[in-house]
């Protein structure tokens, strides 16, 4: 039957009718019926022109899969916690009169991926972030179009039902993740932003969000230990640098105010807390945190912090820069009382790595003592157009620099 891959249309099964019809459907051309669903489920039929295409049914993943917990790299622990993020695409039929179709059943799995996450999100509350199948070689099927698809063949299951410990027999197993993070999210000690759910805000320039599972921890304990503990003997319930390095973490990974330090800190498992340093079951409190943080020294804790981060990327060459001017929070009463730094900013690292104050808002001096001394090399620069100033360029070092009041930025060849 001719049919227009570009006109299919996908939606979720949510009447009475539509259920008993694909039931109907699977009972009478599916291998393996329309037997009953467990946990969190969806079903999709794809259209065309309001004709029935395909059927699918996605399901809540099996307990445990050696190859899963393998290619994912789960503990035990994390399977428990994260195994909803998985879910099991567990009925693909399309309708005989389309079987055979050019790139169809790729197609149809595509469009169900789009929205798939999505739908998960709204019906149940969190989105998933893997797709898995498992293909049944003694009914005749390799999972082809899984392939099509970019489905990963991660191997074959061990062949026994986990219900009841009854042999079967061992099925190809295929699994494609929804997103570029999705193993890293799944299989890290700290929650990954995917999890949690906690997006940068672009273009917004005040909020970077990093995975801490990619950053070196124990380097920041040593960073951190030069930093005086700004309490009294009396009041050091938790230890400073364990404290502090849970603080950073959190705020790394997007939890900026005192109570989402405190609830994150909080949902992190006692182990990982235990191998910061952190002792205990007990976790410190939001008006600990905010007092603690309160009187660190403000401008070492940045210069630490801002140092360490720049250790964890590899250099700072070939990446974009930025001069812009910030005005300090509580140290005056009004914004023009309040004072001012002109700060050099890895860009999409969210990482500082000069600041100058500026004095009597002569912004352009304190941009030109900034970049002057900076080691760059294929770097670009971006500013304000105040910043566009010769002076500015011919102090940044061995470079010809090439600037535009138009294009309010400075190049570096």
């Amino acid at each position: 039957m001719k049919l227009k891959l570009s006109s299919l249309k996908v939606n979720l099964i949510d009447s009475v009718d539509d259920e008993e019809f694909a039931a109907d459907m699977l009972a009478r051309h599916h291998y393996r019926g329309a037997k009953g669903l467990s946990g969190e489920y969806l079903k999709y039929v794809v259209t065309e022109h309001g004709y029935w295409v395909a059927v699918l049914y996605y399901e809540q993943t099996c307990r445990y899969s050696r190859s899963r917990e393998s290619r994912i790299g789960w503990s035990r622990e994390r399977l428990e916690e994260r195994r909803k993020y998985v879910v099991n695409n567990s009925r693909f039929m399309i309708l005989p009169e389309y079987q055979g179709v050019k790139n169809l059943a790729s197609k149809v799995l595509s469009l169900v991926e789009k929205r798939l996450s999505k739908d998960y999100q709204k019906h149940y509350g969190h989105p998933v972030f893997i797709v898995e199948s498992y293909v049944d070689p003694e009914a005749g099927f390799v999972g082809s179009c899984y392939k099509a698809a970019g489905y990963e063949d991660i191997g074959y299951t061990a062949g026994y039902n986990q219900r009841d410990g009854s042999k079967t027999s061992k099925k190809l197993h295929f699994m494609k993740p929804l997103h570029k993070e999705a193993y890293l999210a799944l299989s890290g000690d700290y929650p990954h932003p995917l999890l949690t759910g906690v997006k940068p805000l672009e273009g917004s320039g005040n909020s970077f969000v990093l995975d801490a599972n990619s950053l070196d921890f124990s380097s920041l304990r040593e960073a951190l230990s030069k930093i005086p503990d700004p309490r009294t003997a009396s009041g050091q319930r938790y230890e400073f640098v364990p404290i502090m390095t849970l603080c950073i973490a959190a705020t790394l990974c997007g939890y900026t105010q005192y109570r989402q330090m405190r609830d994150w800190i909080r949902s992190l498992p006692s182990e990982l807390r235990a191998k910061v340093g952190l002792r205990g079951d007990r976790t410190p409190s939001e008006t600990m945190i905010s007092r603690l943080l309160r009187r660190v020294d403000a401008e070492l804790l940045d210069e630490v912090v801002s140092s360490w981060l720049l250790s964890q990327s590899e250099s700072i060459t070939g990446r974009v820069l930025s001069l812009d001017g910030k005005h300090v929070r509580g140290t005056g009463g009004s914004t023009n009382k309040q004072k001012k730094f002109l700060q050099v900013i890895v860009q999409d690292l969210g990482i500082v790595i000069r600041q100058e104050e500026i004095e009597n808002m002569h912004e352009g001096k304190a941009a030109r003592r900034a970049v002057k001394g900076l080691k760059l090399d294929k770097n670009l620069i971006t500013a304000d157009a105040m910043h566009t100033q010769v002076k500015t360029a011919q102090d940044i070092e061995k470079k010809t620099a090439h600037f535009s009041s138009l294009s309010r930025r400075i190049t570096q060849i």
